[in-house]
């Protein structure tokens, strides 16, 4: 990158040198026009002239009513009998907008054109001839000049307009030219050779937006720059072309869509990508402003909303700023050229900026020749990255064989690392499945008054559900069923937790209500497993002779079929769980139970989510209703026939469905 600003620096100081070390020509006597103007609003230019001063000649504006019409100005001077003989030419500079230039009445030359076919030849440098035949020797000439003002008027000559032989005069007026026009047209047709070349650089790598954009900045520029050469091209600007709806266009809109497009550069360049929404926001500070500048009625009015439009070039700078801010603060690499780059540019928009304020309008606009500096230096940039690229590439080429080998020792070494960690952690998980299952029922329980069956199938491994039985002599006492919710090893460690918690709960709380043994238990298992997020759903069921008691914990609802076969959900107050979740820290949670009567034949069925959470083939769940449908179609007298019946309907509805759950189900029929 050094290398590149130093190439720059060098380059811009050998063109320097060529202009401004030209040799000079040898100077004769000049008439300077510093002073003694005056100045008439009679449109016919005889009558009513008054002293014009200094001050005014480049801001006349001020000298007409709301800055609109036409300002006749005259100098007098005297030619001198030493030069009187030469071919003499009058320096004038930069006139705006159009104006008609008179020598003793004949006119010696126009620039621009005056309504109604209104163009500003704002930027091009007049220099007359004045035939020797109209010159007054020895005595008094006229010079007068008839120049239209459009909300903006002034002859800026550097240093002063002046009347010499004509070969000092054209000296001055191509040196002039050149800085002020020449230069502009030959930078325009190398930005858009530059344009052309990213184009193509882009068609043939897609994904490096980078290179579009640059094109589109250069295509931009182009376009923008001959509002400073227009004049200076063959037979342009021709009669015809509006004035208005040119300035609108070049002048004051494809500002907005270069500052735009640099953004976009910017951000594609340092890897960056914006929001929808921040997307949007930009394109609208693009679209409003122009859509406002094109519905300008006339010149003044469009130089009004200007002045107003271009504040909303504000905030795309802002979001240049902070892309690269955000760059440089992510310590990137490729930020620091661009931050090199488009310093001279801050600078020469900082003294454009005085040169409006301060109207030094003798001094020429720069901020051009610093963007130039920028495309220059973005072009290094892509260049060095373009080239980068290319060494890498030759270089991966050259070393390919060893690269693939270094590559393919290094996968086979992670290979068997990884094989040796997936063997670990197979053996690690068969051993917490054998531990888990160790402290599960292997059977169901077998007693006097109830039929038992249960099926418990983990997803995978180590399982989230867990289950139990309590018998007292040879009666059933109890049943419990809980799912920890997530899945893994973290879950399978807090259901063993919960389960020695549940056990001993339970069977020390016999005769305590149920719903206070469940809050026990929520209580007890939201201490013991201290800052782990695992939560647990569940049911607790007490049997005493013919009743059976019944709490639920955000779990799903439990059915209950009568030997008649009619089945219905058993809920408390219309819902389906009879209290909040279990196993939460700081949130206080009340569990209601009920009680009913189970007869000889009357089943119940309890399951974990997995049941109803389901789906076929087609997304949709088994849900409670297939549940329950299907408890009431088991008309098997024992309770593994009930269970067979549900789980066969369960497998058939899901048969090519993925099951990605643990699924455990219970069935308990009254003897």
């Amino acid at each position: 990158m050094k290398r590149s600003n130093f190439m720059i620096l060098v380059l811009f100081s050998l063109i320097l040198s060529c202009f401004t070390g030209c040799k000079k020509k040898n100077e004769s006597s000049a008439i300077y026009l510093y002073k003694d103007w005056t100045y008439t609003l009679d449109e016919s230019g005889k009558n009513g002239w008054t002293t014009l001063p200094p001050a005014n000649l480049a801001n006349l504006p001020p000298l007409l009513e709301n800055g609109i019409g036409y300002i006749w100005l005259k100098n007098v001077v005297t030619i001198p009998a030493n030069i009187s003989d030469t071919d003499l030419s009058v320096y004038l500079g930069r006139i705006t907008m159009a104006d008609e230039t008179y020598f003793n009445g004949s006119l010696i030359g126009t620039g621009g054109y005056f309504p109604p076919q209104e163009w500003s030849s704002w930027n091009k440098v007049r220099a007359y001839n004045i035939p020797s035949g109209i010159i007054k020797k020895g005595a008094e000439n006229e010079l007068t000049i008839k120049i239209w003002i459009n909300g903006e008027g002034s002859v800026v000559a550097s240093p002063v307009p002046y009347i010499a032989d004509s070969d000092k005069v054209e000296h001055t007026y191509k040196r002039e030219r050149f800085w002020n026009g020449t230069i502009y047209a030959l930078c325009a047709f190398a930005l858009l050779v530059i344009a052309a070349y990213h184009i193509l650089i882009f068609v043939k790598r897609p994904k490096d937006r980078e290179n579009i954009l640059f094109a589109f900045v250069n295509i931009v520029t182009a376009f923008y720059l001959c509002v400073f050469y227009i004049d200076d091209l063959p037979d342009l600007p021709f009669k015809g072309l509006n004035f208005l709806t040119f300035q609108k266009i070049f002048s004051y809109s494809l500002p907005f869509l270069l500052i735009y497009f640099v953004g976009s550069f910017v951000e594609v360049f340092l890897g960056y990508k914006d929001s929808r929404l921040v997307k949007y926001i930009r394109r609208i500070l693009v679209g409003l402003p122009i859509v406002i500048l094109l519905l300008a009625p006339n010149y003044p009015v469009l130089r009004n909303m200007w002045n107003f439009c271009q504040l909303l070039l504000l905030p795309q700078l802002v979001f240049i700023a902070i892309t690269m801010i955000r760059a440089f603060r992510k310590n990137r690499q490729d930020v620091r050229p661009l931050l090199i780059g488009f310093s001279p540019f801050i600078l020469a928009i900082f003294l454009d900026l005085m040169h409006n304020v301060f109207k030094w309008y003798a001094l020429p606009y720069i901020s051009m020749y610093g963007w130039m500096l920028v495309i220059i230096m973005l072009l290094f940039i892509l260049a060095s990255k373009f080239t980068a690229a290319r060494n890498e590439a030759e270089d991966l080429n050259a070393n390919l064989e060893q690269k693939v080998n270094d590559r393919t020792r290094e996968l086979s070494e992670a290979n068997e690392a990884l094989a040796a960690a997936n063997k670990q952690a197979a053996d690690d998980m068969k051993l917490a499945v054998y531990v888990q299952q160790s402290f599960y029922p292997r059977t169901a329980p077998i007693t006097s008054d109830y039929d038992v069956a249960f099926t418990f199938n983990p997803k995978a491994g180590v399982s989230g559900d867990l289950f139990d039985f309590y018998k007292t002599g040879n009666r059933l006492s109890g049943a419990a069923l809980f799912d920890v919710s997530g899945h893994g090893i973290a879950a399978g460690l807090v259901t063993m937790l919960a389960k020695s918690i549940i056990s001993k709960e339970v069977v020390d709380n016999m005769n305590k209500p149920l719903a206070s043994v469940m809050s026990i238990i929520s209580n007890k298992i939201a201490e013991d497993k201290g800052d782990v997020e695992n939560y647990l759903t569940g049911i607790l069921l007490r049997f005493e002779d013919d009743h059976v008691y019944y709490v639920n914990g955000g779990h799903p609802a439990m059915f209950f079929r009568n030997a008649a076969g009619k089945t219905s959900m058993a809920a408390i107050a219309g819902k389906e769980s009879s209290g909040g979740l279990i196993g939460i820290k700081n949130i206080p949670v009340e569990y209601t139970g009920i009680k009913f009567k189970m007869s000889p034949g009357d089943a119940i069925i309890i399951y974990t989510d997995c049941l109803y959470e389901s789906k076929d083939v087609n997304g949709v769940e088994f849900g409670t209703d297939r549940i329950k449908t299907a408890f009431e179609h088991a008309t098997g007298h024992s309770a593994q026939e009930k269970l067979n019946q549900v789980l066969g309907e369960f497998k058939e509805y899901t048969e090519g469905a993925e099951i990605k759950d643990d699924l455990t189900m219970i069935v308990i029929v009254k003897k």
